[in-house]
């Protein structure tokens, strides 16, 4: 019985013959590729600048109809407002010394945006002239607030090269900061100081805001000149003589964001502004970092310059809206024949 297998066995033990004859197989498993997930492509066009806000506080002149992306989320519009003329050194006849000094102070408010220094002495910033907005009336009759976007302060000199011997001085002044009535004074006291000499003919302060006070919205008198932080240009040491004029042209962009008022929404047409806090952040964040002032040597167009001085400095070259609301003064109050200076 032990000799002889029985059926169960012999069964069991060819099992295991036929498994110890198996070849064994190595099989090479090829690890397979993940495929790349597309990356998104609006999240790489916002990392390469895509912030419509910074775009605004960065270059004002060339975007207009930007918001701030706070959290108020009111429905308003926007508009663009841009002045320009000629500040001149000052000659007295009755004192035996003349003016070498301007001096352009500039704040993103609807009364008196514009203040114009000058002396009759070296270094002079004694006389004061106040310049508003032409039809002040008019954008301040169609909103409830405003608030401004973005700025920016530009001014050329207009001399010969033998009057370039002078310098620039600019700054960014904070709320409420009093602008010396002497260069001297300017050199001491003014924070965010920049110099540069005349030769730079082209010079530019751009705005920021400084804090929450800056984005808050306010009624259109309201608005002066205390309230909001202001930028400062003044040309010093030019080379003039008795009977001699420096030049410089000035130019003040303003980019608003404002609520209408009901008995104009057949005129503008406001929506919600817009609430992303991630690029508002990052835009305040970024311009903190950027000089608000830069410097150089191209210079504006001749005929500018001759047609800008002959109608001086109260000209308002146009009314542009963004995307939102679009108008003019000329069709607000049916004028046509506002000077339009490029």
């Amino acid at each position: 019985m032990n000799a002889e297998l029985t059926k169960n066995q012999r069964r069991r033990r060819n099992q295991q013959v036929r498994k110890a004859r198996t070849t064994v197989k190595v099989v090479e498993v090829k690890k397979t590729q993940t495929p790349r997930r597309r990356r998104n492509r609006r999240a790489r066009a916002q990392r390469r600048g895509g912030n419509p806000y910074l775009a605004a506080l960065l270059d004002p002149k060339n975007n207009p109809g930007i918001k701030i992306p706070d959290v108020t989320s009111f429905p308003s519009s926007t508009f663009q407002t841009v002045i320009n003329g000629i500040a001149t050194t000052n000659i007295n006849p009755a004192i035996p010394s003349y003016g070498d000094s301007v001096g352009i102070y500039a704040v993103p408010c609807l009364t008196n945006p514009i203040t114009l220094s000058y002396g009759p002495g070296p270094g002079s910033l004694s006389g004061l002239t106040s310049i508003p907005w032409p039809n002040y009336s008019v954008l301040d009759n169609m909103y409830s607030g405003v608030r401004p976007v973005s700025a920016i302060l530009e001014a050329d000199f207009v001399g010969s090269t033998s009057a370039d011997g002078g310098y620039w001085i600019t700054s960014l002044t904070s709320r409420g900061v009093s602008i010396p009535y002497t260069v001297g004074g300017c050199l001491a006291t003014l924070p965010n100081m920049e110099t540069e000499t005349l030769a730079s003919r082209h010079v530019e302060v751009k705005w920021r805001p400084e804090d929450n006070r800056d984005m808050e919205y306010l009624p259109g008198g309201a608005s002066t000149r205390p309230t909001y932080p202001g930028c400062n240009i003044i040309a010093t040491a030019m080379s003039v003589g008795e009977v001699a004029v420096s030049w410089v042209k000035w130019t003040f962009t303003v980019n608003w964001e404002a609520l209408p008022e009901a008995e104009v929404l057949d005129l503008v047409q406001p929506s919600p502004s817009p609430i992303d806090l991630g690029s508002f952040q990052t835009a305040l964040n970024t311009i903190s970092r950027v000089n608000p002032t830069s410097f150089s040597r191209a210079l504006s167009n001749l005929n500018g310059l001759l047609s800008t001085a002959r109608m001086g400095y109260n000209a308002i070259s146009a009314v542009r809206s963004g995307s939102l609301g679009g108008f003019s003064l000329s069709q607000l109050t049916g004028r046509n024949n506002f000077p339009r200076l490029n």
